[in-house]
């Protein structure tokens, strides 16, 4: 139809829906991939078949859905590593020598932590903002959060018992494939661990470390959970990313 016959809202939704007829093209360009690479070729036909079936929210989100699971199969695989779990015992250490310090200083200095001991009462605040934030970085790590990212994103672009509407499990391992450039490598049965309604709990290297010590931290931890999460968190899950 003539521009002069569609309505405004119209022209916004041509304007924001890709026209390309090579879709492969655009995800190529996304992930700084050649799109004339085997890999980018090989997805054209399904990709092309489906694009024309997707509304375009469902396009947007199809690319975001890959770099979330390359992002989550890579962190899983870096988990798997000895250097890895160290680092988790190396900040579990370090949270509880925060809490027994700030435990001792209130023995030593008890309140209130006004004129001269203000600083005290800092430096206590401080060390408990750590403890929380440390524990919940290892709780709550990058790995966990990445996985359950993933899994929001798959379980939209990939509707239960939907076909022409939905992205297959090969289209989408291949896209992750891609936006991993090309260095984690999946399978179909992979991906469809992501539609698992009942996942397997998500276990701490330091579980048990946090059993025994909790008498020490939960105390601190229960009190602050209101005030989380806080700048140590932040720092302390970018300590435990390999890929930050």
């Amino acid at each position: 139809p003539s521009p002069s016959l569609l309505s405004l809202g119209e022209l916004f939704s041509l304007a924001a829906t890709p026209t390309t007829a090579r879709p492969e093209h655009d995800i190529a360009r996304r992930w700084g991939l050649d799109k004339r690479g085997p890999h980018v070729t090989a997805i054209r036909p399904r990709l092309k078949k489906a694009w024309q079936n997707w509304s375009t929210d469902q396009r947007e989100r199809l690319p975001v859905t890959a770099e979330c699971i390359a992002r989550a199969e890579r962190l899983k695989q870096a988990w798997k590593h000895q250097e890895n779990r160290e680092r988790y015992r190396c900040l579990s250490d370090s949270v509880i020598a925060a809490a027994q310090l700030a435990k001792l200083l209130k023995a030593v200095f008890p309140p209130p932590w006004d004129g001269e001991r203000r600083g005290i009462g800092k430096l206590i605040n401080e060390l408990e903002k750590f403890t929380t934030g440390g524990f919940y970085a290892t709780v709550h790590p990058p790995v966990r959060e990445a996985i359950l990212d993933a899994r929001a994103h798959v379980t939209v672009v990939k509707a239960p018992g939907a076909d022409s509407s939905s992205a297959s499990c090969e289209l989408i391992r291949d896209l992750a494939f891609l936006a991993s450039k090309e260095s984690v490598l999946t399978d179909e049965r992979t991906i469809r661990r992501y539609l698992d309604k009942n996942p397997k709990p998500f276990k701490t290297p330091v579980f048990q470390f946090w059993r025994r010590n909790w008498g020490l931290i939960g105390p601190v931890v229960n009190r602050l959970f209101r005030t989380r999460p806080n700048e140590f968190e932040r720092v302390a899950k970018s300590y435990l990313d390999p890929s930050s």
